[in-house]
C-alpha cells in the first residue's frame, strides 16, 4: 500500500509542481462505488486525488471523460477540475468547502437538479464518444459469462424482454445529446447558492432518458413519483409517446446498471443496496413498457 500511496503522491507533486513532503493529511475519501478518492493539502489548500478503481478501464473511456469535464466547465456545472490523466485516469480536483449531498426527499434539492440536467441536454453538446447502452449491455453480460444467471433467477428472462424493449425506444429517433450517464447522489454537491455535477467519467453522447434513468435507479421513489419527475423534466405534462420512450429507456438502463453491479461485484466491490434497487427498478420499468409497447 506505501508503494501505492507513493506513486499517488508523485503524480501530484508533478501535477502542482510541489515537493512531496509539502503534501499534507493524505486521507481517504468515501462515498463513490469504484475508484479510490483521497483529500490532501498542499499549501494550505484541498484537494481530491482519485483513482480509477479495479476494471474501470473496461467500460470507462477517459477521453471522453476529459471531453465532458471540460463542456461542464465552460457550462457552469464544474468547474472542480484542476489536472486529468488521460491516459491512466487519476485525476485531481479542487476540494468542494462545505458542501453537501443532493437529497432525494428534499423537493427544492429535486427541482434544482432537473433544471440543470434539462439545462445540460438543452446545450446539445455533440461529441466523438456515444453511450450506446444496448453495446453496454452486451459488453458486461460477456465480461461476467454465467454469473448473472447465479444473481437473479429470472435474468435471462429479463434479459430478452429488455432486447425487445430496446428496439422499440431505439426506433423512435429521438435525438442524441452529451449526458452525465451517472447522476446520483453523491455526485451532486450543493455548496451554499453553488451547485456542482461531479464525476464525469461515464458522460458521452447518449440519448438523454439515461440521464433520467440513472437518477431514478439510484432513487427511493415509487412509479407515481417518478412520473412526477418526467413531469419536471418536460416541464409540464409530459407527452404520452415522451413518457412511453422515456420508461422504455429506463428499463433497459435498469438493466444495464444491473450487469454493471454484477460486474462490480464478481470483481470483488461491494456495490450495496444499489445491487437490489437496480433489478428491482428494472422489473417495474419492463413491466410498465410492455404495457405501452403492448407486448
Amino acid at each position: 500500500m506505501t508503494n501505492t500511496i507513493n506513486n499517488y503522491t508523485q503524480n501530484i507533486a508533478k501535477t502542482l509542481e510541489c515537493e512531496i513532503d509539502s503534501i499534507l493529511n493524505f486521507t481517504p475519501l468515501f462515498g463513490g462505488l469504484t475508484n479510490h478518492s483521497y483529500t490532501f493539502e498542499v499549501d494550505g489548500k484541498k484537494y481530491v486525488y482519485r483513482e480509477p478503481g479495479v476494471e474501470t478501464d473496461a467500460y470507462i473511456n477517459r477521453k471522453s471523460e476529459f471531453y465532458a469535464q471540460l463542456k461542464a466547465k465552460e457550462l457552469g456545472l464544474d468547474n472542480s477540475l484542476v489536472f486529468m490523466d488521460q491516459t491512466e485516469g487519476w485525476k485531481i480536483s479542487n476540494y468542494i468547502e462545505n458542501a453537501r449531498y443532493f437529497d432525494y426527499m428534499n423537493e427544492e434539492d429535486v427541482k434544482v437538479v432537473i433544471e440543470k440536467v434539462r439545462y445540460l441536454h438543452d446545450a446539445n453538446i455533440q461529441g466523438e464518444w456515444e453511450f450506446d447502452l444496448f453495446q453496454k449491455i452486451q459488453d458486461f453480460k460477456q465480461e461476467i459469462g454465467d454469473v448473472g444467471r447465479s444473481h437473479f433467477s429470472d435474468y435471462d428472462d429479463l434479459s430478452e424482454r429488455v432486447e425487445r424493449i430496446y428496439e422499440c425506444v431505439s426506433r423512435e429517433g429521438y435525438a442524441k445529446t452529451l449526458c452525465h450517464n451517472d447522476i446520483y447522489t453523491t455526485n451532486i454537491l450543493f455548496q451554499d447558492d453553488n451547485f456542482y455535477l461531479i464525476d464525469w467519467e461515464f458522460a458521452m453522447v447518449a440519448d438523454p432518458a439515461v440521464d433520467l434513468a440513472t437518477f431514478i435507479v439510484c432513487s427511493p421513489y415509487d412509479y407515481s413519483t417518478i412520473l412526477k419527475v418526467l413531469d419536471q423534466y418536460a416541464g409540464g405534462t409530459m407527452s404520452e409517446a415522451d413518457k412511453h420512450h422515456f420508461i422504455g429507456t429506463f428499463a433497459v438502463t435498469g438493466f444495464y446498471w444491473m450487469n454493471w453491479a454484477i460486474f462490480q461485484e464478481h470483481n470483488g466491490t461491494d456495490v450495496g443496496d444499489f445491487f437490489e434497487n437496480y433489478a428491482m427498478y428494472t422489473r417495474l420499468f419492463v413491466e410498465q413498457a410492455e404495457k405501452f409497447y403492448n407486448f
